[in-house]
């Protein structure tokens, strides 16, 4: 949890849009006070807004596992954009799932997102902007993230389980389905259950996605085994990579499966890796007492290591960083094997820009694709 030490901020000092309203008792001054430890800012009103207070993915984290800690109701991370303050959040609890779900089918659209690597998505203020009000987002998030639910371990799983969610949240309709990064493997699995369920998504939309560094050279490897099946040295890499000697049969896998998923409980268990500094040096950091569920971490790590989802024909647009033009466009690299008929358009300069700076253009263009009302942005041909 973030440290109580640290001395609180006035919350005059940060000149908040709205008048401070005490909290009503129960449930909203309840969430008030999490939001006081989490945020260092006090006193916090009905009407704070968790991002006008300044709170950040980490700080999200606390909330969302306080919340369920102290109130016995689950919040999911991803609820902040639409359900920020003390009073919305209290009233969210209140009301229970039903009511949620209502709000969700009256939308006008609703728009699908699936999240990167940390298994949420708690956007910036800046990419809310950049939407339309009739946008509905719903966020997926990790099962078992936040709770004792048992985790997916593998990627069909996941991919599974977000279907369920779509099937509950809209029966019938369009599907728009959008992806962050790494979350652009999970979708694709998506893809392929909706088709054989007969409900294909109508538009799909990766942002910046990347593999995990030994899916490329997996990939590499098997192209070599079936061009030449003798070769020895691809086989061997790939065996290091997977457990596999053969491109077609599992062998070893299923052992290098738990082998990984108990070396990414030892590094999350420790804090090491997640939200780590910028020079790569594996330190702790002021929050890793928020623990989450440490079995839901290590095996999503593990399912994206290990995922290879079969090629996905589909039109798919990518809203992709200069910083990762070639990854993106290359028609011999991964996400040309994956996604032939892909779509690139480089609407920043870094992977960071996609959530941080240019966060408003790029949710604007996810927007438009999802709809159907094309993007303005010219498409970058492959390389």
């Amino acid at each position: 949890m973030t440290d109580k030490a640290q001395p609180l901020i006035d919350r005059d000092a940060i000149g908040l849009p709205v008048e401070f309203e005490p909290p009503a008792p129960g449930l909203e001054t309840q969430v008030a006070k999490i939001f006081q430890d989490a945020l260092r800012i006090a006193p916090i009103g009905a009407m704070d807004d968790f991002y006008d207070l300044g709170g950040d993915s980490l700080q999200g984290e606390e909330i969302s596992l306080q919340i369920e800690a102290q109130t016995g109701f689950a919040f999911p991370i991803s609820r902040l954009f639409d359900a920020g303050t003390p009073r919305a959040i209290a009233a969210s609890l209140d009301t229970g799932e039903d009511k949620a779900k209502a709000a969700d089918e009256a939308a006008q659209e609703i728009l699908f997102v699936v999240h990167g690597r940390r298994g949420y998505t708690v956007p910036r203020r800046s990419f809310l902007d950049g939407l339309s009000p009739g946008s509905k987002l719903v966020m997926f998030e990790m099962p078992g993230l936040l709770n004792k639910e048992t985790p997916p371990e593998s990627l069909r799983e996941l991919a599974e389980a977000y279907v369920a969610e779509i099937e509950r949240v809209q029966p019938e309709g369009p599907v728009r389905l959008a992806s962050f990064c790494v979350g652009g493997l999970v979708a694709i699995e998506m893809v392929h259950i909706l088709r054989a369920r007969g409900r294909p998504p109508i538009s799909i939309v990766m942002l910046d996605p990347r593999p995990p560094k030994p899916l490329p050279k997996r990939l590499e490897s098997e192209r070599a085994i079936r061009k030449s099946p003798w070769n020895l040295f691809a086989r061997l890499r790939l065996f290091g990579l997977t457990g596999r000697l053969d491109p077609d049969k599992p062998f070893l896998e299923p052992t290098y499966r738990r082998l990984n998923t108990a070396y990414e409980r030892i590094i999350v268990a420790r804090g090491w890796g997640r939200h780590a500094k910028a020079d790569g040096r594996k330190e702790k950091t002021r929050y890793a007492g928020v623990k989450m569920n440490v079995e839901a971490q290590a095996r999503l790590t593990t399912a994206m290591l290990f995922a290879w989802p079969d090629p996905l024909d589909a039109e798919v647009h990518i809203l992709g960083s200069r910083q990762r033009s070639r990854l993106l466009t290359d028609p011999d690299g991964f996400w040309g094997h994956l996604l032939p008929n892909r779509k690139v358009y480089l609407v920043v300069d870094s992977h960071q820009e996609i959530l941080r700076g240019e966060s408003a253009t790029v949710a604007g263009a996810m927007e438009d694709l999802l709809l159907g009302r094309g993007c303005e942005i010219d498409e970058r041909p492959a390389a």
